[in-house]
């Protein structure tokens, strides 16, 4: 039953995203469907619950270009760490920089980090990767220097490093997002018939998607 009302919770969602967004939903491929049907069955918590959703309506609409990688990444975030994730995207306002650069201070409470989150998962899962710089300071030694051992010895070298997002990440949290009718998603319903045909689509999905009959008599039960 717990998963059941989960799963009923997180296809409301998709006809949510699906509705604002003006599209009709397609069938999604076993391969994305069924990790999809099981992570978000698992998860109660509402923030998750919404970047399941968002992934599922990404999959119906562009099967061929969703990783199943995001499903296992989403998999492995609480709750805190995938609202710290939307925070620190937010803060370096998204967009397409090839490069986008976070401080340190972004995993600590000053910068916004209320909840401890670890930047060692952000790491690991591909999100963030770590960016090297030297900076070398030349000290005033108030004359020119003698000879060049002395000026190469005078060098000091500073190490410094931040983090850079990478552009996994950028891709991961576009497809949690779910399309939108300002993205490369196009097509779709009109808006005022789309929501008598959701549900009907995302039952259809299940019935030829899901291999196993508990399966599809547990959650078409539950969505009837």
């Amino acid at each position: 039953v717990y998963r059941v009302e989960n799963w009923i919770k997180t296809v409301q969602k998709v006809e949510r995203k699906l509705r604002e967004a003006g599209l009709s939903p397609s069938a999604v491929p076993p391969r994305l469907l069924l990790p999809i049907i099981e992570g978000s069955s698992l998860e109660n918590d509402d923030s998750l619950q919404e970047l399941w959703a968002g992934l599922l309506a990404s999959a119906s609409q562009q099967k061929d270009s969703i990783s199943p990688s995001f499903v296992e990444t989403l998999k492995q975030l609480t709750p805190d760490e995938a609202r710290h994730l939307e925070h620190i995207v937010s803060v370096r306002g998204g967009g397409h920089a090839l490069e986008h650069y976070i401080s340190p201070h972004a995993f600590t409470e000053r910068g916004g980090n209320q909840a401890g989150v670890s930047s060692d998962t952000f790491e690991r899962l591909g999100l963030i990767r770590m960016n090297f710089d030297v900076e070398l300071q030349k000290p005033y030694l108030g004359r020119p220097p003698d000879s060049i051992e002395e000026a190469v010895d005078s060098i000091s070298a500073e190490m410094r490093y931040q983090y850079v997002l990478t552009s996994y990440a950028l891709k991961f949290l576009k497809a949690c997002h779910g399309p939108s009718d300002d993205s490369d998603f196009a097509g779709g319903m009109p808006h005022e018939t789309l929501t008598a045909g959701v549900r009907e689509g995302l039952v259809s999905q299940i019935m030829a998607s899901a291999t196993r009959a508990e399966l599809k008599a547990r959650y078409l039960q539950a969505l009837s």
